[in-house]
């Protein structure tokens, strides 16, 4: 063989070694990637099981909370590896990509495990809305581990669980491998009991699509009775606009939207100063929409989509109402206000009820109504 084809032949090999050690460089990665998100999705489902299920399943032997711990403790080192995989495919993709195609990147490995963690919650309720049997079934899969025969056995990740570890395992000995701080290697941290309960609100969107209304409204309610204030408006509006087969019905809708003002939702009070101003369900009083108006925007903010109409409609009620009558809401308190709203909720709520924003004093200090120097009786 001549020097130079000898020279090519080198050539060539030393080439293909590269760009097989680069390959396998970025399938290392992939799979390192791929178990961070794993390991994440299943944190992340157990935290939405533990508020959930919490309710049925307290002090029982298949208590979501010691499951959850159990879990946590035996997965400590795959979470905290997982953190450091995410933290450093996120510092790649800053440090390679353009800036708008480093934040796609970044939003789409931040998403990963919220997808991973729905395609379990699919395994474990198929899309069906949570019960003491299903809850009890889910949990048990997390206390024993997946097997074949169990629903986890249809996520495909489930087939990896030895491949994760390891890819896992070999990321924890590299050199630049860092844990969490202690603050965020705790159980809440790593396990955290979610506000967004995906198990109930995918069984929703199941329900809708086979337009399945008595799960809808089943499920809003079981989530606004908790205190989900987003569950309780959408129930609210389903009343007042007749959706989902159902008859027109004001005073449930008002019902609805008071208690999901009630929990903190802002929308909840805008709604109910809509109500006051066009006068559904209610006799039509500007006043008291006025109020309401001023409260929504002080409880949203400047830039959240419920403060900015409830200014616009504030100030539009404002140019059309008498200085003196502006002045005689300004004069009001906050509890009046509060009677109001109330006084026409069937049934009465509990005076306990926990209404936020809600502080002593009169309408013009607090929320700016009527010019601050009138005098009041």
């Amino acid at each position: 063989m001549g020097f130079y084809l000898v020279k090519r032949v080198l050539l060539v090999l030393c080439v293909t070694a590269q760009a097989a050690a680069t390959a396998q460089v970025g399938s290392e990665i992939q799979t390192r990637e791929a178990a961070a998100n794993f390991v994440m999705a299943q944190a992340m489902t157990l935290g939405i099981l533990r508020e959930e299920c919490h309710e049925w399943l307290a002090g029982t032997d298949d208590d979501a909370e010691r499951i959850a711990l159990a879990w946590w403790l035996r997965n400590r080192d795959d979470l905290d590896t997982a953190n450091w995989v995410v933290l450093k495919a996120i510092e790649r993709h800053r440090a390679t990509l353009p800036t708008d195609a480093a934040a796609v990147a970044e939003r789409q490995t931040l998403s990963a495990s919220v997808t991973g963690s729905l395609v379990i919650l699919r395994a474990l309720f198929n899309r069906e809305l949570p019960t003491v049997a299903s809850c009890r079934n889910a949990v048990r899969q997390f206390a024993a581990g997946p097997s074949r025969g169990g629903p986890l056995g249809k996520v495909p990740d489930y087939g990896r669980l030895q491949e994760f570890s390891e890819a896992l395992r070999r990321a924890r000995v590299e050199p630049g491998f860092v844990r969490p701080l202690e603050k965020s290697r705790t159980l809440d941290a790593q396990v955290s009991p979610t506000e967004d309960p995906m198990a109930t609100l995918d069984a929703i969107d199941a329900a809708r699509e086979r337009g399945d209304a008595v799960v809808v409204l089943r499920g809003f309610e079981t989530l606004a009775l908790r205190g989900d204030g987003k569950a309780a408006q959408n129930l609210g509006f389903i009343f007042l606009q007749g959706q989902l087969g159902q008859n027109k019905d004001p005073a449930a809708a008002y019902r609805w939207f008071y208690r999901a003002w009630a929990t903190g939702e802002a929308e909840g009070l805008y709604s109910l100063g809509v109500m006051w101003r066009d006068g559904i369900g209610v006799i039509p009083n500007q006043k008291v929409a006025l109020a309401a108006f001023r409260l929504t925007h002080v409880m949203a903010g400047e830039t959240e989509p419920a403060g900015v109409r409830a200014l616009a409609n504030a100030q539009k009620i404002e140019r059309a109402l008498q200085p003196i009558a502006i002045a005689e809401v300004g004069c009001s308190s906050m509890e009046a206000l509060h009677q109001a709203m109330r006084s026409v909720v069937t049934p009465p709520p509990q005076r306990t009820d926990p209404v936020p924003m809600l502080k002593s004093g009169l309408l013009k200090d607090s929320l700016g109504i009527g010019p601050p120097n009138v005098l009041c009786n």
